[in-house]
């Protein structure tokens, strides 16, 4: 080996050890974030179906707390998922032709990049791109080799990745497109194993939606749906080149070009441009609707990597330099809010991040023997990691309503319930004290603070399930559920309703 790559290769190492040795630092430093929270006390409590989430996050942060139910301990495993997408990219590399070395360095650009400094917490975006990645490589080694067990495994890949967000059809409709113009002897085979792969996720996601009042579809598809806007789709172009690295997408078009006249891929070009190119062309579409947000770079950015794997030696070099500088610019920009982040914060909700352990406190003080309970799902999810139990009581809006499923509120009937106010958060519509308090017998609110914010506990004794479920479940079912489903729709199971 020439000195020269001898040392590249050094390097290479020691900028991957850095980057590994900073964001395991940063895992201490981030406090546990509210959707983090969220999703993992889902898992910690596994059951068949979520109301606002599909289940294969859940179920695999359950199947990991077996080893730990520490976050930092979930944000490890983040982070070995994200390596397992750059080994997904490596063999990408190997299946198109290309050698050891070319393939390598395309996926150290990947794991040194931004999707891999912006995964520091441990949400739905590292999950499926992991699905996604790998299920790239089976398509790929199916048309190359004609393996009919990879049409098995690509199509339960795809499952997997539906069971984590619906939007894992951008990623599989090039598929079909390939097989149908470039393969289409194999298209009928294909579709069937595909589809053998595929539909028992898919068929477990429908009972689930039916036994819990279709409400992954209803928040999903229809009470997330924005307004169609051209300015969305500029929105969205911007916001992805700025968070996938915008000095990167200059060699993302050489790259496509270099692919376009490589003598060594194995498969032909225009199939590598649909599977990687098309996926970008439905993403545009969707976000006439729904303007494209920074975690999804994490689900779709990966496969952009895929186009530098004809690139010279030291055109790669310069890729994975470019990435670890942006991805250390990531870090410092965590670094600094993650040590300011009182300083920084103006949300009042936001202080449960940074000092649960001052509600739980509060809680144990003024309101021992009481059950405890919030009022959004950002504070209820923290306080329930932090806490114990923290139930979501009197939100009214479609994010984090899966209370409605977990808590059986017929058998709260009766008890005391000491209900966290957030009383200085005008950034999040809330039911006002003195409506929360009609639904019990009698109570009474004490006045606290935390931090520079002022917060109260209002004490109720004998909570009116009745008159909660008349009132407040019925009205919200109505508005969040019921309504925004179309005619068409078949009504299902509906356990909040019922």
């Amino acid at each position: 080996m020439k000195l020269s790559k001898l040392f590249e290769n050094r390097v290479l190492l020691s900028l991957f050890a850095i980057f590994i040795v900073y964001k395991l630092v940063l895992f201490f430093i981030i406090p546990l974030t509210g959707d983090e929270a969220y999703l993992i006390n889902l898992g910690l409590e596994p059951r068949f179906a979520y109301y606002d989430h599909p289940q294969m996050h859940p179920w695999l942060v359950y199947l990991f707390s077996f080893v730990s139910d520490s976050y930092i301990w979930f944000r490890i495993v983040g982070t070995l998922m994200v390596l397992a997408v750059g080994l997904a990219i490596y063999r990408s590399g190997r299946l198109l032709g290309y050698e050891e070395e070319p393939s390598a360095l395309v996926a150290m650009a990947y794991v040194l990049g931004s999707s891999n400094a912006l995964s520091v917490i441990f949400i739905n975006d590292i999950t499926i791109h992991l699905f996604l990645a790998w299920g790239i490589v089976f398509f790929l080694r199916f048309i190359k080799q004609e393996r009919w067990q990879d049409a098995l495994i690509t199509g339960a890949l795809a499952g997997a990745a539906f069971l984590v967000k619906y939007t894992v059809a951008v990623v599989v409709v090039p598929y079909f497109v390939v097989m149908l113009f470039y393969y289409r002897p194999q298209l009928i085979r294909f579709t069937l194993l595909f589809a053998a792969g595929l539909l028992p996720f898919v068929i477990l996601n429908l009972y689930s939606n039916y036994s819990c009042c279709w409400s992954n579809i209803v928040f999903n598809v229809f009470n997330r749906a924005g307004q169609a806007s051209l300015g969305n789709v500029l929105e969205s172009v911007i916001t992805f080149a700025l968070v996938v690295n915008p000095i990167l997408i200059y060699f993302f078009v050489k790259g496509y070009k270099a692919l376009k006249q490589s003598s060594r891929l194995d498969i032909p070009f225009a199939v590598v441009a649909i599977v990687l190119l098309l996926p970008f062309g439905l993403l545009l579409l969707i976000s006439i609707k729904k303007t494209i947000y920074f975690a999804w770079v994490i689900n779709f950015g990966f496969i952009l990597y895929m186009l530098l794997f004809a690139l010279p030696r030291k055109t790669l070099m310069k890729a994975v330099y470019i990435s670890f500088a942006y991805s250390l610019l990531i870090f410092v920009f965590f670094t600094y809010a993650g040590l300011n982040v009182d300083k920084l914060n103006q949300v009042s909700r936001y202080q449960t991040v940074t000092t649960p352990e001052a509600f739980c406190q509060e809680w144990k003080q003024s309101a021992p023997g009481y059950l405890r309970a919030a009022t959004y799902y950002d504070e209820a999810a923290m306080l329930s990691y932090h806490c114990a139990k923290t139930m979501n009581l009197f939100m009214d809006n479609y994010f984090g309503r899966d209370d409605d499923l977990a808590v059986d509120y017929k058998a709260l009937d009766g008890k005391d319930i000491a209900v966290l106010l957030m009383v200085e958060d005008k950034a999040v519509k809330r039911m006002k004290p003195e409506q929360i308090a009609g639904f019990f017998r009698q109570s009474e609110i004490k006045l606290f603070s935390v931090g520079k914010f002022n917060y109260a506990l209002l004490l109720g004794q004998g909570f009116d399930y009745q008159k909660y479920r008349r009132d407040f479940i019925l009205p919200m079912y109505k508005k969040h559920y019921l309504n925004p489903l179309p005619d068409w729709f078949p009504l299902g199971q509906c356990p909040m309703a019922e």
